[in-house]
């Protein structure tokens, strides 16, 4: 069998102008235009009767029957449309699954912010915070917690090397000479 590079599959048998069906199969040639098996084993030289293409016994492929369609096409659509809603509908399961892991990257995302729960600042763990705070012994009904009573955050041991800093301190100095020229 010869390679195909176009299959032209129509409705209809292009010499008889019948419906494929079950009782009219579909038989394919070497150069991909298909007929009725009818029609195709009437032809006597086996040369292709749109293209003119010659073919050998060989090269004759069925391509039916279709036993629950009146055409082939229709058929395929159906076929095709089936396996798209059967790829892309989840199963009971695979529902559970999906709203289980939205369910947890929603906790999570509230839980970075803070929002949500109404656990204070918004930074992950923000319900912590409430525990380092000392309470009060005299707390009463308004009680307001100020700003002073908050440890302030430690800050960064990090520093620059001073190569970066040189590196810095030397572009600054070309950006001061380039706006001096450009001034100039």
């Amino acid at each position: 069998m010869s390679t195909r590079d176009t299959l032209f599959i129509e409705d209809v048998c292009p010499i008889c102008q019948e419906h494929f069906g079950v009782g009219r199969q579909m038989w394919n040639i070497a150069c991909g235009h298909v007929f009725c098996g009818e029609c195709l084993f009437d032809i006597d030289p086996r040369v292709c009767p749109l293209c003119r293409e010659g073919y050998a016994d060989d090269d004759i492929d069925c391509l039916g029957p279709w036993e629950e369609q009146d055409s082939m096409c229709g058929n395929a659509d159906r076929a095709q449309e089936q396996q798209r809603q059967e790829d892309w509908t989840p199963n009971h399961q695979e529902r559970e699954e999906d709203r289980e892991v939205w369910n947890e990257i929603q906790q999570r995302s509230w839980s970075e912010d803070g929002n949500k729960d109404g656990d204070g600042p918004g930074y992950a763990g923000a319900g912590e915070w409430k525990d380092e705070l000392e309470e009060p012994e005299d707390e009463g009904v308004g009680y307001v917690r100020e700003w002073t009573d908050v440890d302030e955050p430690a800050e960064s041991d990090w520093m620059p090397s001073d190569d970066a800093l040189e590196e810095d301190r030397a572009a600054w100095e070309e950006l001061e000479r380039q706006q001096e020229w450009l001034r100039g």
